[in-house]
């Protein structure tokens, strides 16, 4: 099904229910680490006989949280790490304010007062779960604070994000509720790999550098250094809500910065934001893609070119549109880790 953005609330309330787990704020989780040398986020384990430091949240639990259990049972509800806590969850920021919504909760705090609890995910219909998912156009902040336990210290923090689908009666009594289906999706996987691969870009995130500007994280994390006292580390993330926003340097939550990172991103790698047909081949990308040494300028003349005329702009806009709907087709939820390793 492909969809027009002038219908894009309707669409996403047929297709994108991106009910996000995660959604970033009560699934994305933090892991923990001593000095052991135990860094793999899948199996932590403790070890070593300093803390240097621990992990904390703070703020309102989420209606997505019973879902944990399902993707890492390893997870608590503690605030902070310790003892044989090694992995908390990433709480929300507190309040159902709709500057709190925004910034920090991603729809993931019930909206009405007398609404089903954070246990049962069953009493919200498909047709309703966009109101608590993300959408294209979302964007807001993820919060946690480093509490050193011994000396100076420095840190890499790295994140993680996981795919899960669900699925949906279409007949019978249950019509239009969540069936108890929480799948992980695998970017191996033929049916998986476009949707966790066009999530994995169309969903960014960043921190603020010592230059008081906001940076692109990627794979290799970024640093927390020179850590004495406790330590509120800042996590922006955006999901544009077009294609011209990204060419334009015209995302909201995004200084001029992160911006130009992310431009820069997508004309290095078009064929991570954009789809492309089985007749199109190889080269479909060739005409707007710039090398890895591409300067400021380069990646400029391309954006350009690709918003010149509307003819031009609507063949690239469809396929930023479309691999959107891949996501919204395939993917229910999604959740986002956060590792904070200790320097050598």
């Amino acid at each position: 099904m492909k969809w027009n953005r002038t219908i894009r609330d309707r669409m996403i309330i047929g297709c994108l229910i991106l009910a996000i787990v995660m959604i970033l704020g009560a699934s994305a989780t933090i892991a923990w680490y001593t000095d052991s040398g135990q860094n793999d986020v899948s199996n932590i384990k403790m070890g070593g006989s300093t803390t240097y430091f621990e992990i904390k949240t703070s703020g309102s639990t989420g209606i997505y949280d019973s879902y944990f259990s399902e993707a890492d049972n390893e997870y608590s509800d503690n605030t902070e790490t310790g003892g044989t806590t090694s992995k908390i969850k990433w709480r929300l920021t507190k309040g159902n304010t709709e500057e709190t919504l925004t910034q920090g909760n991603m729809n993931n705090l019930y909206l009405e007062e007398g609404e089903p609890d954070g246990d049962d995910m069953a009493e919200i219909k498909r047709q309703d779960s966009s109101d608590y998912g993300l959408s294209p156009g979302d964007y807001g902040t993820l919060k946690f604070t480093i509490v050193p336990k011994k000396g100076n210290i420095d840190t890499t923090i790295k994140l993680f994000m996981t795919c899960y689908k669900t699925e949906y009666y279409t007949t019978g009594d249950k019509i239009g509720y969540q069936k108890d289906v929480f799948t992980k999706m695998n970017e191996n996987v033929e049916a998986d790999a476009d949707a966790i691969k066009f999530i994995s870009s169309h969903i960014t995130f960043y921190y603020e550098g010592n230059d008081g500007n906001r940076h692109l994280i990627t794979r290799d994390g970024f640093n927390e250094s020179n850590i004495s006292t406790n330590r509120e580390v800042t996590i922006y993330w955006v999901w544009p809500e077009k294609l011209r926003n990204i060419l334009e340097l015209n995302v909201t939550g995004l200084d001029t910065t992160a911006a130009q990172e992310l431009r820069a991103y997508l004309l290095k790698n078009p064929d991570l934001f954009l789809t492309k047909n089985i007749e199109d081949g190889n080269s479909i990308f060739d005409s707007i893609k710039v090398s890895e040494n591409a300067t400021e300028s380069d990646i400029q003349a391309k954006a350009t070119a690709m918003l010149a005329t509307t003819a031009t702009y609507t063949y690239w806009g469809a396929r930023y549109n479309n691999a959107d709907q891949t996501i919204g087709d395939d993917v229910g939820y999604i959740m986002v880790e956060a590792s904070v390793e200790l320097n050598d």
